[in-house]
Formats: structure tokens, sequence, C-alpha cells
């Protein structure tokens, strides 16, 4: 770990001076300082979609409707505000719950570092969210039923059928 340290230590001006140059980094910058244009418009996107929902809370408008509704004539850049506006909140219970089981189970069910792996990726899929529509990826939907996979299988377990304590190792 020290030398890990060291080895950032003395690369520093390198490693950031390269993430500096980097798009994501100049669109963040641009983002806090409120002159990125694609964080504006997604902005305005998520704000009228949240007047969108307050038309039609409990079940929205029906799949894929912001793109009919709205202003832009695409979806919401915001799974949070898509679902809100397709499903209403009765769909919005219903997809996250997946989420809220998941971590349950992994408090429960899972030990050690695949307890951390899955809530770390439930944490991950609930950060992109924002910035993302997931409720139709086939690919978040592979990664639910992984997570489900890891959570509930025995895999995650000690061999005596238990699950293991964090500390237990030290």
């Amino acid at each position: 770990i020290l030398f890990i340290v060291a080895l950032i230590v003395v690369f520093e001006e390198y490693l950031f001076g390269l993430f500096e140059e980097t798009e994501v980094w100049a669109r963040t910058l641009k983002a806090i300082e409120g002159r990125d244009y694609s964080a504006n418009e997604r902005s305005a996107m998520i704000n009228y979609g949240i007047f969108l929902w307050k038309q039609r809370p409990v079940l929205g408008y029906g799949i894929d409707q912001y793109r009919f509704h709205g202003l832009w004539a695409t979806y919401s850049h915001n799974n949070y505000v898509e679902t809100l506006i397709n499903f209403g909140l009765v769909g919005l219970i219903l997809y996250y719950f997946v989420h809220l089981k998941l971590t349950i189970d992994a408090i429960k069910r899972a030990c050690g570092k695949y307890r951390w792996f899955a809530l770390c990726v439930i944490l991950l899929l609930l950060l992109w969210d924002m910035a993302f529509v997931s409720y139709r990826s086939k690919l978040v939907w592979i990664l639910i039923a992984t997570l489900v996979w890891l959570v509930k299988s025995d895999f995650s377990k000690r061999n005596d059928g238990t699950l293991e304590d964090d500390h237990s190792r030290r």
C-alpha cells in the first residue's frame, strides 16, 4: 500500500495532468460552472418530467411516453423521471423494489467480498439511473439477474452454510 501511495505522490502531476486533458473532466468542470449545454438540457428535461408526472402521478402515461409528451421528442435521460412518467409512482416503486430486495438480501445472505460487491453494484446502478434510462436495458437486467444469483446462491456463503462475518478472517 505504501508503494502505491508513493507512486501516486511521485507521479501525481503526470497522472492528474492526463486526466485533466480528457473530455470527461472538461465537461464536468463546465457542468459545475453551469456552462455545459448538455447538463443544462438534462436538468430542463428532468424538471419538465416532474411537471408531467404531477399530471398523472399514480399510473403515469404508459410505456415510452416521455418522448411524445415531452418537449424534446426523445427519452428523459433519467431513469427515475422516465419511470415516473411512463408508469407513475406504482411503476417506480415496483421497479426499485427489486433493488431494495437485492440490497436487503445482500446484507442478510451474502458474506465478505460478495456482499460488498453486490452492494457496490447496486449503488452504481442507482447512481447510473440519474443519467441513463435502465429499465429497458437488457444489460442491466442481466446484471440484476447475476446479482440475484450471487446473493441467493450458496456460493457466497461459508462451507458450513452460515454467513461469514467480515471480521472473522482477521
